[in-house]
């Protein structure tokens, strides 16, 4: 499994996937710093949602990550048996 988070993620943060990761060796994961919710998106600027619960998270397209998540996950895919 490979799992690719956004740092800044404050809709669903990296933090419990970390620790989770951390106790399954079979799990390649990387945190993209200061990337957040969607940063994987081909375009468009960070935005704000308000959600039903009160909180207010940010999400939107982070260049770089995106293209380094694609890397690696085409890295990945050709690892495979």
């Amino acid at each position: 499994m490979l799992m690719l988070l956004g740092g800044a993620d404050d809709w669903t943060p990296a933090r419990p996937c970390e620790a989770w990761a951390a106790r399954a060796p079979m799990v390649a994961r990387t945190t993209f710093a200061g990337a957040h919710h969607g940063f994987d998106r081909l375009q468009g600027g960070l935005r704000q949602q308000h959600l039903p619960d009160g909180r207010t998270v940010t999400f939107g397209a982070d260049g770089a990550a995106r293209a380094e998540s694609r890397r690696m996950v085409m890295d990945f895919l050709a690892g495979l048996p």
